[in-house]
């Protein structure tokens, strides 16, 4: 038998308080400088200092600034003229920062540098952008657009191996080298971003095993894709990037994978029209006391509102009260209080320079009704699965055109079902393969469901 579950996108409750609709939710943590979009919030546990990096500039004098915030006041650690610092962490007791920035003088870092009593010093040669630093395992991973580092070839992922970076893996005919991130998940290396790999698969997210690259799980389908972020929740790989549900991916703009098959996070994200029709970019992931906390440029989350900033505990999804309304690139604890860098430049109706704080404990200000995706599988006959549910939706009568669409992105089965009126008519459609589906009913709207073995 197989194992079916149903992710239907139809129904939602809003459940919210007046009291919190007209109290204040967000705070400005008067950042020095104006931020204008990109960026990294980065928790350093060993000195309890928050640091920024990103489109800040001072004055607007055309140099992008570090910063750093001890609990009290922020003090400005680095000032780079030509491009911008993206990604900042401590390896080793050293502080680093990666990004675009690059130096006309030899001698200057140029994409990469550390921090020492004498300012800021070269750690590597990188002929391009450096998106974001990981330490894995102990050791430090670089993804970007670069081909060569240090004078190796390589395809946008490199490890530091003593005094060097190295090249991590073959990933085969690289059409366009471009990674946002690397994670480690059931033992294995998975990166992800927007690269196409010559050949039949689909690309954007990829599995390093026995000393290669492939794509994992078919990798995004669509061919205006990309991944931005991966974090582990609930011993899941959680991947937010801009990916359509239509295009024939298991979640829109979000979804997770338990080591088979990619599935959804109840129906997902999306944008101001709260259809499917466009995919809002989602750009950052945190895990806090059980939630996994989402960022973005998106409007909904659960079909509820989530302007910037969403929560997903596992079961339904809530907004956090007054929106981010022009994005969110990355998200931070600072001492248990949750950090948000924004582009826009008033929220709350306050002024800010790109870096809020928000002011509550609790994060479910408005949510979904359940998904119970918990408790959502039911056995079925193979042979002829009973999608009734699909079209009972439908108030029009009459006969529609249905479609389910299978996880390569291709239509398996085709044809008419009889709606309206809540009047349900089954639709066989024979044996499936394991696998996350989409049923379409022309004039309905989609329902997702999961074959499993």
């Amino acid at each position: 038998m197989r194992h079916i579950r149903f992710s239907l996108a139809f129904f939602v409750l809003v459940i919210g308080s007046c009291d919190r609709a007209i109290a204040q939710d967000w705070a400005s943590m008067h950042m020095p400088g104006d931020h204008a979009g990109w960026g990294d919030l980065y928790m350093d546990e060993v000195t309890g200092t928050l640091y920024t990096t990103g489109l800040h500039q001072l004055n607007l004098n055309g140099s992008y600034g570090v910063f750093a915030y001890n609990g009290a006041q922020w003090d400005t650690i680095g000032l780079f003229a030509q491009g911008f610092p993206k990604a900042i962490l401590r390896y080793n007791d050293t502080l680093l920062v990666a990004g675009g920035f690059y130096s006309p003088t030899d001698g200057m870092p140029d994409r990469i540098a550390y921090l020492d009593s004498s300012g800021w010093n070269p750690y590597g040669e990188f002929d391009g952008v450096i998106n974001r630093l990981r330490i894995i395992d102990g050791e430090l991973y670089a993804v970007g657009s670069f081909e060569l580092v240090d004078g190796q070839a390589c395809d946008g992922i490199v490890k530091r191996m003593g005094g060097h970076w190295e090249p991590v893996g073959d990933f085969g005919d690289v059409l366009n080298a471009g990674l946002y991130d690397v994670i480690k998940y059931n033992g294995d290396l998975v990166a992800c971003g927007n690269m196409g790999v010559a050949g039949p698969s689909e690309d954007d997210v990829f599995i390093y095993e026995n000393g290669s690259w492939s794509a994992l799980g078919g990798g995004l389908l669509g061919s205006v894709s990309l991944a931005y972020a991966m974090a582990i929740y609930n011993n899941e790989l959680i991947m937010c990037g801009q990916f359509y549900l239509g295009a024939g991916n298991a979640g829109h703009c979000i979804m997770r994978w338990n080591g088979s098959i990619w599935q959804p996070l109840g129906v997902g994200i999306t944008d101001s029209s709260d259809s499917y029709q466009a995919a809002p970019s989602t750009f950052a992931l945190a895990v806090q006391e059980g939630k996994l906390f989402v960022g973005g440029g998106f409007w909904f989350a659960g079909h509820v509102p989530a302007q910037g900033v969403a929560v997903w505990d596992g079961d339904v999804w809530c907004g956090l009260g007054a929106p981010l309304p022009d994005g969110v690139f990355d998200l931070e604890f600072y001492n248990d209080t949750l950090v948000a860098l924004c582009a826009g430049n008033t929220v709350d109706g306050q002024y800010n320079s790109g870096v809020v704080r928000y002011l509550h404990t609790t994060y479910n200000d408005t949510c979904s009704l359940s998904t119970g995706m918990a408790i959502a599988e039911r056995l079925l006959n193979p042979l002829r699965l009973m999608l009734w549910m699909a079209s009972c939706v439908c108030r029009v009568k009459g006969w529609a055109s249905v479609s389910i669409i299978a996880p390569s992105g291709q239509s398996v089965r085709a044809g008419q079902v009889l709606t309206g009126g809540g009047r349900c008519a089954p639709i066989p459609i024979g044996t499936l393969g394991p696998g996350v589906y989409l049923l379409r009913i022309t004039g309905c709207g989609a329902v997702r469901f999961t074959v499993g073995d």
